[in-house]
């Protein structure tokens, strides 16, 4: 195997372990506490059901190149403060986000991104014939 290979599988295998330590903090996953083997089955069904998902927003989070900017635990938190409530009028909107947390949930398409204004061109606009 060369040092390259070796190289990348570590790297393969470090992003697991963060994974992992994530969902073991995030969801108390230290110890099963279960009495029958329907609660172990169960518990790692979520805990599969949850690696999968994870592994899915990675891949979209190197898609859309929000790693090179920020880390997995900064775009989780930002995930995490995006919250919509009722207003008076009764349509739901975004509670507290920045410009930029509102800019990161535009990039992964959370929210849809603003409509471009039409270029016009510079100066002054022509006298329309009568």
């Amino acid at each position: 195997m060369s040092v390259e290979e070796a190289g990348e599988i570590y790297s393969y295998r470090w992003e697991i372990e963060i994974v992992m330590r994530f969902y073991k903090e995030a969801l108390c996953f230290d110890e099963t506490r279960v009495h029958n083997d329907y609660s172990v089955l169960g518990s790692e069904l979520i805990i599969f059901v949850s690696t999968v998902i994870t592994f899915r927003l990675i891949n979209q989070f190197t898609r859309t190149g929000l790693f090179d900017q920020m880390t997995y635990k900064a775009i989780m938190k930002v995930l995490q403060k995006a919250k919509k409530a009722k207003n008076e009028k009764g349509e739901r909107e975004l509670l507290k986000m920045n410009p930029a947390q509102i800019k990161i949930l535009q990039v992964l398409e959370v929210l849809p991104k603003p409509e471009e204004q039409p270029k016009r061109k510079r100066g002054r606009p022509r006298k329309r014939p009568p």
